[in-house]
C-alpha cells in the first residue's frame, strides 16, 4: 500500500504474521452463489452438505479481496435447525476447524504446535461468531436493501 502523503512518518504494517486463507460466513444459499460468482470459483456440492446445518468451503486459491490468495466460504443455514449458544459455539468451531486445516495448507505446516493451532481456532472461531452477530443485527428492507436494525 503507497502512502499518498509524501509527509508520512509513521507507516502502519500488516498484522498478519502467518499466511491465513481469507474466510467468510454465508447465511443465504442466494449469497452462496453470489459470492463464488465474484470470486470466480466453483465447489462441486451444495451451499450445506445434505443432512448438515452448516458446511465450510475450501475455495483454493481463488480471487480474494487483495488478488488471488486461499479463501474458504462458511455457510451456515439458520433456518434448517434451531440450535442454542452451546450448539451453535461448538458448531462454529468445528466449521472453524476447517479454516485452521485450510491455514496450515496454505502455511505448509505438517506439524504446527498445539498452542499455535488452539489460538488459531479460538480467533477464527471467535471471528465467525461475530460476524454472525454482526449480521444477524441487519434488517431486510424494501427493495433489498439493508439497514441497522
Amino acid at each position: 500500500m503507497k502512502s499518498k502523503d509524501p509527509n508520512r512518518f509513521v507507516w502502519w504494517c500488516s498484522r498478519e504474521t502467518v499466511p491465513t486463507p481469507y474466510y467468510a460466513l454465508c447465511l443465504s444459499k442466494r449469497n452462496f452463489r453470489k459470492e463464488l460468482k465474484r470470486l470466480d470459483a466453483r465447489v462441486a456440492g451444495p451451499w450445506i452438505t445434505r443432512g448438515a446445518v452448516a458446511t465450510a468451503h475450501d475455495l483454493g486459491p481463488s480471487k480474494g479481496p487483495q488478488g488471488i490468495r486461499h479463501s474458504v466460504l462458511v455457510c451456515f443455514d439458520r433456518k434448517r435447525e434451531r440450535l442454542d449458544a452451546a450448539e451453535f459455539g461448538a458448531l462454529m468451531a468445528h466449521e472453524a476447524w476447517h479454516v485452521v486445516e485450510a491455514q496450515m495448507e496454505t502455511m505448509r505446516e505438517k506439524k504446527p504446535s498445539s498452542e499455535f493451532v488452539a489460538y488459531s481456532l479460538q480467533t477464527i472461531t471467535g471471528n465467525l461468531i461475530h460476524a454472525y452477530h454482526e449480521m444477524t443485527k441487519l434488517k431486510t428492507v424494501k427493495k433489498g436493501k439493508r439497514a441497522k436494525a
